[in-house]
């Protein structure tokens, strides 16, 4: 991937806070002067050119942390693109970083793994989880009911990249 950057060039080039996800560029022009990086994707995630390529902050940010490239892909533990702080970031596969996700912005029940359905009037909201398939839960009376399985099912199979309610 993007593999050719290297942790001691990242911090010949860039000033990162850990604590705050910030990253500063550091510009030579005769004196010494930074910018802060803050260009943003539409989705939200911090964006920084580098040797003429783009380069997700996450990602530096776990170069400049460990000096290593991740392997699979950088989670933000908090669900928000631009909290690079490097307590807020882990390595997880594909699997785990989507089990992290919330729920749909267009889920109608507003609950990760919950649906609404009218063929079961007594138990009308179903629960299901998806493990390469979906997998039924069951149908619950209750909205809190299809909650409180999803969750079970999602601690059980995604541990702590569970992400429910």
């Amino acid at each position: 991937m993007n593999q050719e950057i290297t942790q001691a060039e990242l911090k010949k080039d860039f000033l990162y806070d850990p604590d705050t996800g910030v990253f500063t560029r550091i510009i030579r022009r005769g004196k010494a002067e930074t910018r802060v990086c803050n260009c943003k994707t539409a989705a939200g995630y911090v964006l920084i050119g580098y040797k003429c390529k783009r380069h997700y902050a996450h990602r530096l940010a776990f170069v400049y942390m460990t000096g290593d490239w991740p392997i699979g892909e950088v989670d933000h533990i908090n669900n928000i693109p631009d909290d690079n702080r490097f307590s807020n970031l882990r390595e997880a596969t594909r699997r785990q970083n989507c089990a992290n996700m919330a729920a749909r912005v267009t889920s109608r029940s507003g609950v990760k793994g919950v649906y609404f359905t009218h063929n079961c009037p007594l138990n009308p909201w179903r629960a299901e989880i998806y493990l390469g398939r979906n997998i039924f839960l069951g149908n619950f009376p209750t909205i809190e009911a299809a909650s409180n399985a999803y969750a079970k099912a999602a601690l059980q199979e995604h541990g702590e990249f569970a992400k429910y309610g």
